[in-house]
C-alpha cells in the first residue's frame, strides 16, 4: 500500500504558456515533496483570474506568456507582474509596445491585496535584457527578480522557492 501524500500547505501560481504537462518531474516534485500546491495559467486572462480571486505565497513567470489576447508575448510576463505590483513607469509609458488585447485582460481588475507583494521568480526559455530590466523595475521587491532559464534547473527552483 502506498503512502498518502502529504498537505499542501503552500499556493503556487506558475504562469506558463507551455503546458504543465511538459514540467510534469518538475511539479511532482514540488507537490510531492516540498508541499506546494501548484495553480497552472496559460494565459494572461488565466492568471489575472486566479490573481484576482485566490490567495497565493510565490508566482512563477514565464517572460513569454502568450494566450489569445497578447499579440507581443515577450512583455507578457512584465505586464503581469506591474499589474500585480500596481506600478507604472515614472513618466507614465510603459517600455512594451501597445496591445490593446493585453490591455483589456487588465482593465478593472485588481489583485488581492495579499497576492501584490508575492514572491516572484521568472522562468523562461527566451531572455531579453530589456525585458528583464523593466520587470526588475515592478517593484522594489522585483529589483533582484531571479531569472531561471529552461530546461529548468530543479535544484536552482527548489532553492528560490525555499527562500520565500
Amino acid at each position: 500500500m502506498s503512502k498518502p501524500a502529504a498537505a499542501s500547505t503552500r499556493r503556487l501560481l506558475w504562469v506558463d504558456d507551455d503546458p504543465p504537462e511538459r514540467f510534469v518531474y518538475e511539479k511532482g516534485v514540488l507537490e510531492e515533496e516540498d508541499r506546494w500546491n501548484i495553480r497552472w495559467a496559460r494565459t494572461l486572462s488565466e492568471a489575472v483570474g486566479f490573481l484576482s480571486s485566490e490567495d497565493f505565497d510565490a508566482l512563477i513567470l514565464d517572460q513569454m506568456v502568450c494566450g489569445d489576447e497578447i499579440s507581443v508575448p515577450i512583455w507578457g510576463g512584465c505586464r503581469l507582474l506591474h499589474w500585480i505590483r500596481g506600478t507604472q513607469y515614472e513618466n507614465g509609458q510603459a517600455p512594451w509596445p501597445a496591445d490593446e488585447a493585453a490591455d483589456r485582460v487588465f482593465e478593472g481588475r485588481h489583485p488581492l491585496a495579499s497576492n501584490q507583494s508575492l514572491p516572484a521568480i521568472i522562468l523562461s526559455g527566451y531572455h531579453n535584457k530589456d525585458v528583464l530590466d523593466a520587470t526588475r523595475k515592478a517593484s522594489h521587491q522585483d529589483s533582484t527578480i531571479q531569472f531561471l532559464g529552461k530546461p529548468v534547473d530543479l535544484a536552482a527552483l527548489r532553492h528560490l522557492l525555499e527562500r520565500t
